[in-house]
């Protein structure tokens, strides 16, 4: 299941998958639509999905972890055992139900923190600093590297919102003023 269409990060990450398809033969695409990273368009994609595939869903490729609640939301619904999925980011809600719910999974990472590696290049071209041409954030933002969910368990924030994707760069107490946390105020 894509993103949106167009979006270059979409269109990225859909490539990536594809090269990988394409180097491994044994892998079988039953079909490919777009979720536009939300919660009910990928549950309903998931539902049609089920009810026209079944038991040849073995694994599922997901481009982007909202879609990934979707997708697990409908084999809940289903009362199916929800096979290893592809694709799910460090996002709160999508971790929370993978450990609630025993899911194997590799979760790469496109972390709206890397806003703070552009802002930085901003700045130094500004300055007159040189700056590379790409900046891979895997390394240079803590926690960014590819995980399963053999380390879920280490991402998963309890105090936080379903909604949020890390890394968060910012402190907690923040998240809570913005309103991301399930923190008690009292």
């Amino acid at each position: 299941m894509t993103g949106i269409p167009g979006v270059t990060t979409s269109d990225i990450m859909e490539e990536g998958a594809q090269a990988v398809f394409d180097a491994n033969p044994g892998i079988n695409i039953l079909d490919k639509q777009p979720g536009f990273w939300s919660p009910a368009d990928a549950k309903g994609i998931m539902e049609t999905w089920l009810v026209q595939y079944g038991d040849e869903i073995d694994g599922i490729w997901s481009g982007g972890a909202q879609m990934s609640q979707g997708i697990i939301s409908a084999y809940l619904d289903a009362g199916l055992d929800i096979p290893p999925i592809g694709g799910g980011e460090w996002q709160n809600g999508f971790l929370r139900l993978a450990l609630e719910h025993d899911i194997k999974y590799l979760a790469w990472q496109y972390p709206n923190a890397m806003i703070t590696l552009c802002i930085d290049a901003a700045l130094q071209i500004l300055a007159g600093e040189p700056v590379p041409r790409f900046i891979d954030f895997v390394g240079k933002i803590d926690n960014s590297d590819p995980f399963t969910d053999v380390e879920g368990a280490d991402y998963f924030r309890e105090e936080w919102s379903d909604d949020v994707h890390g890394p968060i760069t910012m402190p907690d107490e923040k998240l809570a003023e913005l309103g991301f946390t399930t923190m008690d105020e009292g």
